[in-house]
Order: structure tokens, then sequence, then C-alpha cells
């Protein structure tokens, strides 16, 4: 049951709420008061579509209010019983953006998309916007939508309704895979022909035994080649020894060559050195050299003593002269004492300074002749000593020398015999070993081990095409065997299609029997309710020419088109609560848009609750109104672009 509806800027609504209950809700206004739009709001809230946009009549945007002023969005908030929950669905749409949905089941929120609701809404109603709105939902002059479908097509229309299209949809479907299977049949049936026809089974075999055959002589030729590869890796083992042995050999014998070649080199520079130290005493060379150390030490003290005497003579000297210099300068007084002083004392003074001057001059030249001499000594003395130590280096080095080779010569007599064993010993081993003759027995290995490998490349590829035959040979037989049960199973999937498709088409003439029965004991039923008057038994939905019409029963049924307007309305609204009762019949919900037939406002008020548990009327005719425990009036000036308002 719908039990609340609220409409913003939807359309003609710029807030407009409804409150609905059981029985009869009647929508009630002049033409243009909105009264429509709030069928339209019912069926987008719960479908989130309706007849004018569903057929492209209208776009999404143009429901949202234009007058009295631009809106740019609008909603429709529709509460609703199920199942003994309440349900709430808010839908906006904004515009240019499209539109968005929420449900909510007692107030906790469970979907948010638009599609989502949807999907939703239409489990819990258990009915799409299609039934709806053929079984529930009878827009404006759509009471009779059954009378305009074209004849022909009524039993196909009222199949989609139930679903039945399916039926037949799938038996089509099931006609044609039988089809396929039993062309398929035909073509495995052509392939199996043929392979019976190949001899598989005696070629298999023989392909098989060509197999086996080739691996035994594989299996020989392979153990050839391995014997003669393991005689080649023999030989080559014995070669490669007896190689090794002569390399090492002529190695070990330039070896000694050098070895004799390095000893008489030492030789050599040992008596070369023996020569240099032949009547050498280091002691006494070490003897002289001290010796001349120490005359060398005293002349340079005795060339120390007469550079001081010299240095003392020199300084001396000076001073005389210094003295001869203040004397000679002297004028009457003398400086010092302050004493008179005559030219002849002055020249005496002169002279003994004079004196003075010459004996140290000479005494100067002397001591630098001394020096000179002295020098002379030292530079003697000095190159005898740098020719003894170089005397003395030249007959140590001649002495180490002579004790390195000596250490040589012995180290080179140890290794040289350690070669001469070696060579001893590496003759013995070579003794007898003819490496000509063992490089030709290799060969020939070689050769041999050659030749099976070659044999061999050609035994496994005739294997492989024989293994290849064997294995064609035996997919094919696979495939024999596989095409004789796979002609078997098709064969019972055709008559098991053959079977289904006769089955469907049953089930679809029984469904279409029990829906005709019950919408006719329905309508049965209705009538008697629903028409106060004798002219007419009962209605119904008869079957001619193999599709439905709606018929009157006045002693024999008439077609329900050749009756009043007044009665083909009311066989169209029992045939309408008899589809809403027979599709839906938990729902009980029927809606009717501007029926203007005043006859049913008594059976809306008295008879019809007894079959709708929720009826929306929506009309202009305050007749079919009257007495109605909840009517909704909509009052509008539409000359004056104003919004609806809701008058209960």
């Amino acid at each position: 049951m719908i039990t609340r509806l609220r409409l913003r800027n939807w359309k003609s609504h710029q807030d407009s709420s409804f409150a609905f209950s059981r029985g009869v809700n009647a929508i009630l206004g002049i033409m243009g008061s909105g009264k429509s739009s709030v069928m339209d709001a019912i069926a987008f809230g719960l479908f989130g579509t309706f007849p004018a946009v569903q057929g492209r009549k209208l776009a999404l945007d143009d429901v949202i209010m234009q007058l009295p002023s631009r809106k740019e969005a609008a909603s429709v908030e529709l509460e609703f019983l199920a199942g003994g929950r309440t349900y709430q669905v808010l839908r906006e749409i904004s515009r240019g953006k499209g539109s968005t949905a929420e449900l909510r089941e007692e107030g906790v929120l469970k979907e948010v998309s638009a599609r989502g609701v949807t999907r939703e809404v239409e489990r819990i109603l258990g009915m799409d916007y299609d039934l709806f709105s053929k079984a529930v939902y009878a827009e404006q002059n759509g009471l009779d939508y059954f009378l305009k479908i074209p004849t022909g097509q009524r039993r196909a229309h009222i199949d989609r309704m139930l679903r039945l299209d399916r039926f037949e949809l799938a038996r089509t479907e099931a006609v044609a895979l039988e089809g396929k299977v039993r062309a398929g049949r035909e073509e495995r049936a052509r392939i199996l022909g043929q392979l019976e026809q190949e001899n598989l089974p005696e070629r298999a075999a023989a392909a098989a035994a060509e197999v086996q055959s080739l691996q035994e002589a594989i299996a020989l030729a392979e153990e050839g080649r391995q014997a003669a590869a393991i005689q080649r890796q023999a030989l080559q083992e014995q070669i490669g020894s007896a190689e090794e042995a002569d390399l090492l050999l002529q190695k070990t014998l330039r070896l000694l060559e050098g070895l004799r070649g390095g000893m008489d080199e030492i030789t050599l520079r040992e008596g070369r050195n023996r020569k240099i130290v032949r009547g050498k005493d280091l002691a006494q060379l070490e003897a002289e050299l001290k010796g001349l150390e120490k005359g060398l030490g005293e002349k340079r003290l005795q060339l120390d003593a007469v550079t001081r005497r010299v240095q003392d003579a020199k300084t001396r000297r000076t001073l005389a002269e210094e003295a001869k210099g203040r004397v000679a300068g002297v004028k009457g007084q003398c400086p010092l004492c302050g004493n008179p002083v005559s030219p002849d004392r002055k020249a005496l003074l002169i002279r003994e300074r004079d004196g003075q001057i010459s004996s140290l001059q000479e005494e100067v030249a002397l001591g630098l002749q001394e020096a000179a001499r002295i020098q002379g000594e030292i530079a003697a003395l000095e190159q005898r000593i740098a020719d003894g130590r170089l005397e003395r280096e030249r007959v140590l080095h001649a002495y180490r020398e002579i004790k390195e080779m000596e250490e040589k010569v012995q180290e080179l007599l140890r290794v040289k015999g350690e070669h001469e064993a070696r060579v001893s010993l590496l003759q013995e081993q070579l003794a007898g070993t003819e490496l000509r003759t063992l490089r030709h027995q290799r060969e020939d290995a070689v050769a041999r081990e050659r030749s099976l490998e070659t044999e061999l490349r050609g035994q496994r590829q005739r294997l492989a095409d024989k293994e290849a035959l064997l294995a064609d040979c035996l997919r094919r037989l696979e495939m024999l065997e596989r095409s004789r049960a796979e002609l078997q199973r098709e064969e019972r999937i055709a008559d098991a299609l053959d079977k289904f498709g006769k089955a469907l088409r049953s089930t679809q003439e029984q469904l279409r029997t029990t829906f005709l029965g019950n919408v006719n004991l329905l309508m049965a039923s209705l009538w008697r309710e629903l028409y106060p008057y004798g002219d007419f038994a009962s209605a119904r939905l008869g079957v001619e020419e193999g599709d439905y019409v709606l018929q009157l029963q006045r002693g024999e049924w008439q077609d329900a088109e050749t009756v009043s307007g007044g009665e083909r309305s009311l066989a169209c609204l029992s045939l309408r609560i008899a589809f809403s009762l027979a599709f839906l019949p938990q729902l009980k919900w029927l809606i009717l848009d501007e029926q203007a037939i005043s006859a049913l406002a008594q059976v809306m008020r008295e008879r019809l609750p007894q079959f709708a548990e929720q009826v929306f009327v929506i009309t202009h005719d305050s007749a079919l109104s009257a007495g109605l425990p909840q009517v909704h009036r909509l009052e509008r000036d539409k000359g004056r672009g104003e919004a609806t308002a809701v008058v209960q």
C-alpha cells in the first residue's frame, strides 16, 4: 500500500504532500490542475520512469518546474508498505545531470543508485514497470487499452505480460538447436564413414610393429656408438697422457740445459770474484783505513790551530792599523791623557805601529802557507780513505757473491738432480709408446663413431616419421570412437530437444489455459459485483481464431466492442481488475486515470474496494469522488502559471 507522497518542483507541484489510505483514494481537479502528474510521480518514484518518459514524449528535465519560476531540480518522495515493512524512496532530478535515487527500509539506507533502487523495488513488489503499466496503472484514456491492441496481436501481448513469450522463444531456440544438432550429426556420420574406410586398426598395428623394429635397431646402433665413443675416449686419454709426458720431458730437458748454463755463469762470476779477493785481507784493509782516518783527524786539528793563529794575527793587525790611524789623526794633544804630543813623538808612535803591522802581516802570510800545506795533505788523505773504502766494498761484495754463488751452486745441483730423476722416469714412462699409432687408432674410432651417429640420425628420423604415423592412426582411431559416441549422444540430444520443444509448447498452452481460466473466473465474479443490471449475465476473455477477445454474455457471447460505452467500460474495468488480481494477487493495487464514466461512481464507492486493497482514481468529475473517504482536490490557475495547491 502506498502511504505517502511528496512532490517538490515536479511539473506544476512546487511542494505538494499526499497521505493515502486503504480503499479508494481520489485525486480530483480540473484539467491542467496536475492530477495526472501525481500518478506519473508514483510510477517514477517506484520505477524511475512513467508513460510519457517511457514513450519518449518527455525528457526528465521537462518535469522540473518552469512556472511560476524556473527550478533547477525536482524530487519525488514515496513511502509504501510491502510484506509488513515500510519503504521510503527518494528520487531527485537535476537539470542537465539526470537523476539520483535512494531507498530506505524501516529508515535504514539500503541502496543509493537509481538502477539499484529500481531493481530493489521490483524485487519487493514482484513486478516491473511493464507489468505495473498494464496491470495496475490505467493511464488517462487507457482503461480500454486491451481493446486498442490490434486484433491478432492480443494473445502475444498477454503472453509478454505473463512472460509466456519466453516459452515460445525457448521452444524456437530448442527447435533451431535441434536442427543444428541433427545437421552436425549428419556431418559427423559422414566423417565417421570416411574414418571407417581407412582401415585404421591394421594401419596402426603395422606402424607399431615398424616402430618397435626401428627402436631395436636404434638400440643396437646406440650400443655400437657408445662402444666407439668409449674406445675413442680411452685412446684420447692415453694419447693425452703420452703427449703430456713428452711435453714435460722436453721441458725438463730444456730446464737441465738452462741449469747447466746457469752453473757455468756462476762458475765464471765466482772466478772473477776470487781474483778480486786474492791476497786481500779485510782486517788489514780495515786497519789501514782506521790509520788514515786517524791521520786525517790530526791534520784537521792542525789546520784548525793554524787557522786560529792566522785569524788572531789578522785581528791584531787590524787593531794596529786602527791605532796608527788614531795617532796620525792626533793634533797637538793626546785625546786619551790630554798631554801635548810633539811631532817627533807622533812620528815615533807611527813607526812603532808600522813595525807591528809589518810583523803581523808576515805572521799571517806564514800561517796561510802552512794552512795551504795542511789542506793539501788533508785532501790526499781523504782520497786515500775514499779509495780504501771503495776497495774494501769491492772485496766485501766479492766475498758475499762468492758465498751466494756457492749456495746457488748447491741449490742448482739439487734441482739438477731432481730434473735428471724426472727425465729418467719420463723416459721409462714413454718407453714402448708410439704416438703415431695411437693417433691412427683414435682417428679410426672417431670415424666409426661418426658413421654410427649418421646412421642413428637416419634411423631416428624414420622412427619419428613412423611414430607420427602411429600417433595419427591412434588419434584418428580415438576420433573414430569419439565420433561414434558423439553420434549416439547427439541423437539423444536431438530427441531430448524435440521432446523439450513439445513440452514447452504444451506447457505454454496449459499456462495460457490456466491463466485464461483464472481471469475468466475473476471476471465472472467481478461482473456480478460491478454490473447491477440484468442485460448481460457475465464477462469473459474469449478465444477466436487463435487470439483473445473481450466478450459479454447475453444468451450467447458477443464482442464487447459492439455494446454500449458504459457496459464496455465496465467490461474493461473488470478485465483490468482481473489482470491485476491474476498477475499480482498479493499487491492488489489499481490506478485509474481520467475515466469519464459517471456510472463508475457507485462501483468505486461500494464494490471496487472488495477486489483491490488500494485504488487511485484521477478524475475531474466530482461525481466519481462523491462519498469517498479520501479525496485530494487539486487547484491551480493555469492561465496565471500558478503552482498546484492540494486541498484535502
